[in-house]
């Protein structure tokens, strides 16, 4: 959003347009939420789909993999491109999360994992409320 550090849209570091940032969909595997209490205004994805027309997609059931510790979050979006590479990732998972989603666009590759347990560790130490990854996910059962 807009004046956003990491995520996409004017006034982003690291938005769309840039090297860094993305507005690419969902995919590949998830890995859930960092936490367990529900944000206040959440909706059900039917009512985000039907408010917003054919500007929505989403992911087909069955395609992410669900490896965190609640059934369910919400948050602002914040995006970043991180192909085969968690240097990125973790600069922004060290970071204040101030209960965000942060969807990491490894671009599917299975070459090289883009989110860990230590990295969803910072992500729960910080504040974040999720991460979605489409990429690989290393050290994934101990995540369960």
């Amino acid at each position: 959003g807009a004046g956003s550090t990491y995520g996409s849209g004017a006034g982003s570091t690291y938005g769309a347009g840039s090297t860094y940032g993305s507005t690419s969909g969902l995919g590949g595997g998830g890995v859930g939420g960092v936490g367990s209490i529900p944000s206040p205004g959440a909706r059900a994805t039917s009512d985000i789909v039907d408010l917003n027309g054919g500007r929505v997609s989403v992911v087909q059931p069955g395609l992410l993999k669900d490896y965190g510790g609640t059934a369910e979050f919400a948050g602002q979006i914040e995006t970043v491109q991180a192909y085969e590479s968690m240097a990125l990732v973790e600069q922004i998972l060290n970071g204040p999360g101030q209960n965000k989603v942060l969807v990491v666009d490894g671009g599917g590759s299975m070459r090289a994992a883009v989110f860990d347990n230590k990295l969803a560790q910072a992500a729960q130490r910080n504040g974040w409320k999720g991460v979605i990854v489409n990429g690989a996910v290393r050290n994934a059962n101990s995540l369960q």
